[in-house]
């Protein structure tokens, strides 16, 4: 299969797969956040500081969601551990709602990297163009 040849579709599922790979292979072992000790490890910057960002993607999920901030009602074993590590988020971003976009077309959005009226999403009849 030449590159021109590749699908969304084809490189969605590439993508994934390589992503299970790497985790199987140990990928998160040594990465740090915000508040845990500073080891050397694989993703030690050369030379420089570099931003250390920890990406969470989760469904429906706010502060108040998190059994570690005063939630008895659901547990998030995860995230609380992040937070009695010394983890806060002070800077989130949601992209749908404001949007338009919740649900099919938020997550669309967000595997695109696109709006929800350019990625093709805005219309759960028709197959979106990042599927």
């Amino acid at each position: 299969m030449r590159p021109q040849d590749t699908t969304r579709r084809d490189f969605v599922r590439g993508l994934g797969l390589g992503a299970v790979g790497w985790a199987l292979g140990g990928g998160w072992q040594g990465v740090t956040v915000q508040g845990a000790t500073r080891e050397t490890h694989r993703f030690a910057a050369k030379g420089r500081d570099r931003p250390n960002f920890l990406f969470l993607f989760t469904d429906d999920q706010a502060f108040s969601t998190i059994n570690a901030l005063n939630n008895p009602e659901v547990r998030t074993p995860n995230m609380d551990r992040l937070v009695r590590r010394g983890t806060t988020f002070t800077h989130c971003f949601h992209q749908g709602a404001w949007h338009g976009a919740v649900c099919v077309a938020s997550r669309a959005m967000l595997n695109t990297g696109r709006y929800i009226w350019t990625c093709g999403a805005d219309n759960c009849g028709d197959w979106p163009l990042w599927g």
